[in-house]
């Protein structure tokens, strides 16, 4: 299911983006 991977991947980067603001 591509939109299941897309979905997926998205939220891995999201959490990537999100740390990246904590730790600033």
């Amino acid at each position: 299911n591509r939109a299941k991977g897309t979905e997926v991947f998205i939220g891995a980067l999201g959490r990537s983006v999100t740390e990246n603001m904590i730790h600033q």
